[in-house]
């Protein structure tokens, strides 16, 4: 039997900073990952890092955009950590070379990350920019993580400080018996303290079935996150909040079955809409099955909330018009830059990089082109009519939905390209529901295990609008809150 202070189930970023803390403040530990390799769902953030300047302004933005869905205690505790993080982060990342970059919200087009409600001014970001330490096609050849991105970055000199400082990693791990009489997992390891940070349920098509109207959708790039946590946690009695809210656009269908996310359209703050700035132009619109068009497609946080109008039922006809829906562009839009942005921690895919010039999306028909208005509406099979009336609409800028960009769009003259899109999910927000120490709670707020705790994304505080860069935030405050109330009760 291996004994540790702390068993730690899940090595992505919240798993990882637990590993770290536990070493921290001295208490033995060893990590259980069930995948044969690094990273999870974590490599693939973007890597920015919310961070708060004044606890009490985050509280009250957090307080709104949960709309009431997550305890106050939660919000605060989450609030407060958020001032800690950018210290810790220069101390773990000076460990091995790592250097990070602090970002005021007020100084830069990051403000426009935010939905304006009071308090947005303290939501700073701090950022891994350079990490030489990280070489991410050695040390995760799985792992394709979007041009911009810093997250395998952050991940990776996390990662890094684990390693040097030896704690003990089980890959190949899962946790497939926990007795908590004897307080054993597999029969091989024993915990006094166990700490569950196994992510969500993005690869799960059975709760998300039983929790999401529109059933199950698409992950973006990494199949490991099967709600494991979540379901034995609630075999022990612990209650699941805001299942239904997760973070995700629409996309594109790899060959290997995962979403392709749409690239360039950068979140804005809708409250100074006019500064909104896409990273490429938006030379798309967005159609349901009957051709017509329902939606902003370059809303405020695409990434975020852009499946949330694609969620709709159709009572009359018995089905959801709107998944799949139809993007559509011209030969100007094709030219622009690439339509979709890869991003994977998979084995064996070949397909890793999206065009320049879509050419071959188009010849492998992802992407189908169509010479005249009546060829789109014979791939859609809808009405030419509707369709028709949806092109001459936006030919017109007559925009239903007040696109920032003024749907500067023509479609003139073809070719048009068409291809179906649907709502996917980059992670889920919903778990098991927790106080302010990440210990899991019954349906009658009492703790199921005080020597269990739910961190990460297994039990996400975002309960109605995703902050973003907050889960990597949560994962910061909930791996060293719950590791420093380990230590406080030994």
């Amino acid at each position: 039997m291996k004994n540790f202070d702390v068993v730690i189930a899940g090595y992505g970023l919240s798993g990882a900073l637990a590993a770290y803390w536990c070493n921290e403040f001295g208490l033995s530990c060893c990590v259980l990952e069930k995948k044969p390799y690094a990273g999870g769902i974590s490599i693939l953030a973007g890597g920015d890092v919310r961070t708060s300047s004044d606890s009490r302004k985050t509280f009250e933005y957090l307080r709104q955009t949960n709309n009431g869905t997550v305890s106050d205690k939660v919000l605060a505790a989450l609030a407060d950590g958020m001032t800690e993080i950018h210290e810790d982060l220069k101390i773990i990342a000076d460990e091995v070379g790592s250097v990070v970059k602090y970002i005021k919200a007020t100084e830069t087009e990051q403000a426009q990350h935010n939905y304006g409600f009071e308090g947005w001014d303290s939501l700073d970001l701090a950022r891994i920019v350079k990490a030489d330490c990280v070489d991410i096609k050695k040390d995760y050849p799985n792992a394709k993580a979007r041009s911009h991105a810093h997250g395998w970055k952050l991940y990776g000199t996390v990662d890094k400080v684990v390693r040097k400082r030896r704690i003990p990693i089980y890959f190949n791990t899962a946790l497939t018996k926990v007795d908590r009489e004897s307080k054993t997992i597999n029969d091989t390891f024993g915990y006094k303290k166990l700490i569950i940070a196994t992510g969500g349920f993005e690869a799960d098509h059975e709760l998300q079935r039983q929790n999401w109207q529109l059933g199950p959708l698409m992950h973006n790039g990494f199949d490991g996150n099967t709600g494991d946590g979540i379901k034995l946690l609630n075999s022990w009695g612990a209650e699941n909040c805001h299942m239904w809210h997760f973070h995700g656009g629409y996309c594109f269908k790899h060959p290997s079955g995962f979403g392709i996310r749409v690239k360039g359209m950068n979140a804005w703050n809708p409250t100074q809409k006019f500064l909104a700035k896409s990273q490429l132009p938006v030379g798309h619109i967005i159609v349901d099955q009957d051709g017509k068009r329902y939606m902003n497609e370059w809303n405020s946080y695409y990434t975020d909330s852009g499946w949330r109008a694609m969620d709709y039922f159709d009572n009359d006809t018995v089905r959801y018009p709107r998944s799949p829906s139809y993007f559509i562009s011209t030969e100007k839009g094709r030219l622009q830059g690439p339509w979709g942005s890869i991003t994977f921690n998979l084995p064996n895919i070949s397909y890793k990089e999206w065009s320049q010039d879509n050419l071959a999306e188009i010849d492998s028909g992802i992407i189908t082109k169509c010479n005249s208005i009546d060829d789109l509406a014979d791939f859609i099979r809808c009405k030419t009519k509707n369709l028709s009336d949806t092109l001459n609409k936006v030919k017109t800028r007559q925009d239903d939905f007040d696109r920032p960009d003024g749907l500067d769009i023509d479609f003139d003259f073809p070719p048009f390209y068409v291809a179906p899109v649907w709502p996917t999910v980059g992670n889920t927000q919903g778990g098991p529901r927790h106080n302010e120490n990440y210990q899991p709670l019954n349906a009658f707020g009492k703790i199921v295990d005080k020597d269990v705790y739910s961190i990460g994304e297994c039990g996400s505080s975002f309960g109605w609008l995703y902050m973003s860069a907050g889960n990597w935030a949560e994962c910061f405050v909930s791996a060293k809150n719950s590791v420093l109330h380990i230590k406080n009760h030994q």
